[in-house]
């Protein structure tokens, strides 16, 4: 899941837009995901994004019961 949070002071910010990808039921071949995430625009001096990885991973993944990793290249706002 990765959740968009923005605002004027980073101890009270508040959920803009969020995203959650389908799971795949199989292995598939790497490569990168883009994902857009809309939300209301505005003048935020803070921005924070969370990237909330799988817990555990599925039994056809060779790393099975293990945590998932997170890989992030770039991020852009336009």
């Amino acid at each position: 899941k990765i959740v968009i949070k923005g605002g004027t002071d980073p101890q009270h910010l508040k959920p803009l837009g969020s995203f959650i990808p389908v799971q795949p039921k199989e292995q598939r071949n790497a490569g990168m995901l883009p994902i857009s995430i809309d939300f209301k625009p505005g003048t935020y001096q803070y921005i924070e994004i969370e990237a909330i990885n799988v817990q555990h991973l599925p039994k056809w993944h060779p790393g099975k019961k293990e945590k998932g990793c997170v890989f992030v290249d770039e991020v852009f706002f336009y």
